[in-house]
């Protein structure tokens, strides 16, 4: 059986991490799904961490809602500043 590693041939960054892993749900890539999980948790701030936590719950990614909570947690008071501009 030979095996084709596409994840080593992925640029992921934060621009496409997202489609990223809808591709990855969609096609069960799971060595996708961590790869761009480990890449995205990178670059949790307070301007994108409820945008990434939707996405992290659209697609069943309970590790890393988990991290986006944690992060949320950990800058609550940021987070909550930039929500109530939203509002």
């Amino acid at each position: 059986m030979c095996r084709f590693d596409i994840g080593s041939f992925l640029q992921v960054n934060m621009d496409n991490c997202i489609k990223l892993l809808e591709a990855g749900k969609l096609y069960v890539i799971p060595h996708i799904k961590k790869r761009c999980m480990e890449e995205i948790s990178k670059f949790l701030y307070p301007t994108n961490v409820l945008a990434i936590y939707q996405s992290a719950e659209d697609l069943d990614m309970p590790k890393l809602k988990n991290t986006c909570t944690k992060y949320m947690v950990e800058k609550l008071e940021e987070v909550c500043t930039l929500c109530s501009h939203l509002y």
